[in-house]
């Protein structure tokens, strides 16, 4: 991640919460992670104008992975 990155990623969450379009972001990253990898700025704009839906439980391509290797 490079500050390019970090610019442009704060330019589309920003942009698309001032226009209240619907938008979807998928992460494994905990706010910590997302925090520490992009800017105060990028993780505070998606808590203050998103709605977190924190999802649980095991990683089904790694799943899926270790079955194919014990068949």
């Amino acid at each position: 991640v490079n500050s390019f990155v970090r610019s442009e990623l704060f330019e589309i969450v920003n942009q698309r919460a001032k226009t209240n379009k619907s938008t979807v972001i998928s992460t494994n990253l905990n706010l910590g992670e997302l925090q520490t990898n992009y800017t105060d700025r990028i993780t505070s704009r998606i808590v203050d104008k998103y709605i977190l839906f924190p999802f649980y439980g095991d990683d089904i391509r790694k799943v899926r992975f270790i079955d194919s290797q014990t068949m």
